[in-house]
């Protein structure tokens, strides 16, 4: 009875796939491979294709899984060929480990989702071999597959096999694609077997939020007044620091007035000059994303990309200055479309000099599509004395690091990230990062995430019943 009822469980939650009609025959499961090797790789790892990353149950339709069109969702959720020849040749392969031999009836892919184009490097087509030893392969038949959507509603699609195969080991030999460079992808892919055990690795349906921690709170302050016990950042009046709480931008900070606006400006107004945005104490409340600078192209429009550096965020004191998101705030409710509070820049790899220092973020409450701060810098740039807090808990990542695919390097020291389902998420191989006096409260998921990212770490503290330190593809040293 146990053993039926584990089974008629893993039926229930995972027939609701798109697409995945029930086989007639017999009570079909979709499984994950325990293992995945490829032929090559680029700022990826194979492993991104069976761990989930960027997959996310459709609000509309529970059960089901869409995938995000942000390759750098969870810290990275696409494989990305080396750059391998694509053909019948067998150069640009997958290998797929199952764990134990199945009665293979489908694959369920959802293919390379990148957004803004970059889905062009699909899969086309692919031949399929099966082995039970993996040594010696036979052929299971030649498939198609449509172009991904480049949209956060990829549902994926159903291959069924010519033939049910009993295996262990698939290998998907990719022999075209819809993209016009030498790289290819696939996002995901799951296995519809014919015989599921309750030792099965699944794609779990994530159980309801439960708060760790009480709603965070800040207490009144007066504007600019030293806090008890804080570190007290004061500037000359002519240095050139420029306080939000002046003319011309006159933030409150008091935590009622929305100063996002106010915050915002100045840093339109300072694009890579070098100069410190200043939050005397207060507590600032927002609505929408700060973002660094960039100038504007001929139409009016920020060119995104075009600056983005030389720019530094400080507070007068790091629990004194409280840059404070609306509890619910309007676009930072999908973990499909994730925003962050605080973003630094983008791609390529010219972000120089971007600071954060002294201050508290908060990213309020009911925001589970939140990130804390996107941190992008190069060659020099720091995150230091710093607090991302999620008020109760939810959201993406506290310190995203791998919101372009060329960060680093950089250093981050002395932060504190309470909540989040990552509290740290790195991604890619440019260009290393060094992480020092880091302490990690009550995540969700996993302390510190790197697919593909070097990390040199010390001194870590996770005050946790997850995991503190995942990582794949990539160098980490752990020190003190």
């Amino acid at each position: 009875m146990k053993s039926r009822s584990v089974a008629l469980l893993l039926i229930a939650l995972l027939t609701p796939f798109p697409g995945m009609a029930e086989d007639p025959s017999s009570a079909a499961g979709t499984i994950s491979p325990v293992s995945a090797t490829a032929s090559g790789s680029q700022s990826s790892s194979p492993l991104m294709i069976i761990d989930g990353s960027g997959l996310s149950e459709d609000p509309d339709h529970p059960g089901a899984f869409c995938h995000s069109a942000n390759r750098w969702a969870d810290g990275g959720s696409m494989w990305c060929s080396g750059g391998e020849t694509v053909g019948a040749g067998g150069t640009c392969w997958l290998r797929f480990d199952l764990g134990r031999s199945a009665r293979i009836l489908a694959l369920h892919i959802w293919n390379y989702n990148e957004a803004a184009g970059w889905q062009k490097r699909s899969v086309k087509a692919f031949d399929l071999l099966t082995s039970d030893d993996d040594r010696t392969w036979s052929p299971a038949g030649s498939y198609p597959l449509r172009c991904g959507a480049g949209d956060n509603h990829e549902t994926g699609e159903e291959v069924r096999l010519i033939h049910p195969v009993a295996a262990r080991y698939l290998k998907t030999v990719i022999t075209a694609h819809y993209g016009r460079d030498n790289l290819v992808g696939i996002a995901e892919i799951r296995i519809r077997v014919g015989d599921p055990q309750p030792s099965d690795h699944v794609l779990n349906v994530r159980t309801p939020f439960v708060p760790r921690y009480a709603r965070i709170t800040y207490a009144p302050r007066p504007r600019g007044a030293p806090l008890s016990g804080a570190e007290n950042l004061v500037w000359p009046g002519d240095a050139g620091v420029v306080d939000v709480t002046k003319p011309p931008y006159a933030a409150a900070g008091d935590g009622s007035h929305d100063d996002t606006a106010a915050i915002q400006q100045a840093f339109d107004d300072h694009v890579a000059e070098g100069a410190i945005i200043f939050l005397p104490n207060g507590i600032y409340r927002i609505t929408d994303t700060i973002r660094w600078g960039s100038r504007k192209g001929p139409d009016g429009k920020p060119k995104v990309g075009d600056a983005e550096k030389l720019t530094t965020l400080m507070g007068q004191s790091e629990q004194g200055a409280i840059l404070r998101l609306d509890d619910h705030a309007k676009g930072f409710g999908d973990p499909r479309q994730p925003r962050a509070v605080v973003w630094t820049g983008g791609d390529p790899a010219q972000r120089f000099g971007n600071e954060i220092a002294h201050l508290t973020i908060d990213t309020g409450a009911g925001n589970q599509g939140c990130s804390g701060v996107a941190f992008v810098a190069n060659n020099q740039g720091s995150i230091h004395d710093v607090t991302i807090a999620s008020g109760d808990g939810q959201g993406i990542q506290g310190l995203n690091l791998g919101a372009a695919g060329e960060n680093g390097p950089l250093l981050v020291r002395k932060l504190t990230i309470n909540g989040f389902d990552v509290g740290v998420a790195a991604a890619g191989p440019i260009n290393s990062m060094t992480i020092e006096n880091l302490t990690l409260r009550d995540q969700n998921l996993v302390g510190i995430r790197s697919f593909g990212q070097h990390l040199s770490i010390r001194r870590l503290v996770s005050h946790n019943s997850v995991p503190a330190v995942e990582t794949k593809g990539a160098l980490t040293v752990l020190l003190d």
